[in-house]
């Protein structure tokens, strides 16, 4: 299978980064794999040298007024489009997100799974930040329960791709709180055109047997290797007025 990872990057000198660890483990996980970093708007670059000594990575600069997750990934889907590339799978992960073992994307196709969140999180959290965009796209029911895209972090088949571009292509990200909203209405968006049913890769944040705010230096990778997390996520709480 063509899988291709896509990576929001916002990077910062006084905070480590998950970028070399996350090329390193991809390019060994996945043999085949094409990667694609959209920077949004980083002053500290240094880190994008690893990049160079790879030919499956393409870096792009998220020249969009849109920004954060949502704005970083439909910066790179229109550039797929533009350039008539295409995967049978893609991953969209946060830059805190770490590739920690392979996963078999056989199982999603075999399960007619055209896209999932990779965490989900419970409708409990969601306090009414999905109303708003869901509203003005003629989807909000004020009955339903939900389940979140964890982080914004999710996984689509090439034919939903295309269908969630044209869907939020037009929904500009600028600031964190707009960043938590899309994380509500991601899980509604996803939930209906995967033929309106919930999945996911790695179970609800909420059960999670790790720390995600472990200190870089004290996260023992060799350890959450041996335990059931494919993709694993650790927090730093940056938001637009990070420095």
């Amino acid at each position: 299978m063509k899988i291709c990872f896509i990576l929001s990057c916002k990077l910062y000198q006084n905070y480590p980064n998950f970028l070399e660890k996350n090329i390193i483990n991809i390019n060994n996980l996945y043999q085949n794999a094409t990667i694609i970093l959209i920077d949004n708007n980083s002053t500290f670059i240094e880190p994008y040298e690893i990049a160079k000594k790879y030919d499956n990575i393409i870096k792009l600069e998220n020249t969009s007024e849109s920004k954060f997750e949502l704005g970083a990934y439909n910066f790179a889907t229109k550039y797929i489009l533009e350039n008539n590339l295409k995967f049978d799978y893609y991953v969209f992960m946060q830059d805190m997100f770490v590739v920690n073992k392979t996963f078999d994307f056989k199982i999603l196709e075999e399960k007619n799974i055209k896209c999932c969140p990779i965490y989900v999180f419970d409708y409990v959290h969601f306090v009414n930040m999905h109303i708003n965009v869901l509203s003005m796209l003629g989807l909000y029911d004020p009955n339903e329960e939900l389940l979140g895209c964890w982080c914004c972090s999710y996984i689509t088949n090439h034919e939903t791709l295309i269908k969630l571009y044209n869907t939020t292509n037009n929904i500009h990200i600028k600031n964190r709180y707009q960043s938590m909203e899309s994380e509500r209405y991601l899980g509604k968006l996803l939930y209906i055109l995967n033929n309106r049913t919930f999945s996911n890769i790695d179970g609800n944040e909420k059960d999670l047997k790790y720390n995600i705010f472990e200190k870089y230096e004290n996260i023992d990778f060799q350890k959450l290797k041996n335990m059931d997390y494919y993709f694993l996520k650790f927090s730093q709480q940056k938001n637009e007025y990070t420095a």
